[in-house]
């Protein structure tokens, strides 16, 4: 009866030691997992559309998104130069059109620092759109 007993512990604490040393590994491979690894030093957008319109020919600056459909957001692109606006190109129906901030006829701002940020395209009751601008 004895011996049940041991060899039970035994393969007991033997088990306690596998989830212990699978828990240490689950902790170090997690713990590299935030926002602060995918850093990469250059300024990366990505557009949500927040309006009822498919936004057709997306850009900021020159750097393309593609079409972008209503509640659509891209996935995070590096901005081929440098971005000094909230500011994006579009078409709707074929027809031109931009929202958020431009800086036409004034010196331009100073250049958005690096890092990862959500342009969401909204409209306005005016039946204009905007932009605003959050970083992630």
């Amino acid at each position: 009866m004895q011996r049940k007993i041991i060899c039970s512990c035994q393969q007991e604490k033997s088990f306690m030691k596998q989830i212990i040393v699978l828990f240490l590994l689950s902790l170090f491979f997690f713990s590299g997992c935030n926002k602060n690894t995918r850093e990469n030093g250059k300024v990366n957008i990505r557009i949500r559309n927040a309006t009822s319109s498919f936004l057709e020919d997306v850009k900021v600056g020159t750097t393309g998104y593609g079409n972008v459909t209503t509640g659509m957001t891209t996935s995070f692109v590096v901005a081929a130069a440098p971005v000094y606006a909230g500011y994006c190109n579009f078409r709707i129906n074929n027809l031109e059109s931009g929202a958020g901030y431009g800086v036409c006829g004034t010196p331009p701002p100073p250049e958005f620092a690096p890092g990862f940020y959500t342009f969401k395209v909204e409209p306005t009751t005016q039946g204009y759109f905007t932009v605003f601008v959050t970083k992630d």
